[in-house]
């Protein structure tokens, strides 16, 4: 892991350049290049694959979900970003947290005070609320691949400020529903 780069102002974000990785990382990272298959048994890293091996083209944007433990509500998305593709349009979440780790390439992220050119290694918190909004773009020449972890609460509700959208996300199972909010009605208004 390279650093933290956080909702804070550009001149408060940290990179860490060289030493240990953040607590458990540094285990699974080490375990991974060990001998012993004991070592990282446990977090389901001896059979890994790499998830890109087949992957189709998406022709500027695609992503691959990750399996989510059962009854858990932590998951994850992997994605990759061709040159000039986009992750979504800026929105955030009011119920979900989201954490994103960039793992291949140079993108450029949008948050609620501005954008943040990020590089291999980084990691950014985004919080729920205004506050965590973002959205995730490659503006570079290569090929870009960011995680995406989400706490995946229901219900959520994500806004999209510009387009004036809101998705909501209420049980298990559901997909993403999404209205206009100018179309709301009064509360509990009669047909």
């Amino acid at each position: 892991m390279r650093g933290l780069v956080g909702v804070a102002p550009a001149h408060l974000v940290r990179r860490r350049r060289h030493g240990p990785a953040f607590g458990n990382v540094a285990r699974v990272s080490e375990a991974v290049g060990s001998a012993s298959p004991a070592a990282y048994s446990d977090v389901g890293l001896a059979d890994a694959e790499n998830v890109w091996a087949d992957g189709p083209d998406w022709g500027g944007v695609g992503a691959r979900r990750l399996v989510r433990a059962e009854g858990g509500s932590l998951g994850g998305s992997i994605w990759e970003l061709q040159p000039g593709g986009s992750q979504f349009v800026y929105h955030f979440h009011h119920g979900s947290e989201e954490l994103v780790v960039v793992l291949r390439g140079e993108p450029t992220i949008r948050l609620h005070d501005g954008d943040r050119q990020l590089r291999e290694g980084d990691v950014v918190p985004l919080p729920r609320g205004p506050s965590g909004g973002h959205q995730v773009r490659n503006q570079g020449t290569e090929i870009a691949r960011i995680l995406i972890v989400s706490t995946n609460v229901r219900p959520d509700v994500a806004e999209y400020p510009e387009t004036g959208k809101v998705g909501l996300l209420v049980l298990e199972g559901d997909e993403w529903e999404f209205h206009r909010r100018r179309d709301a009605v009064p509360h509990a208004a009669p047909d």
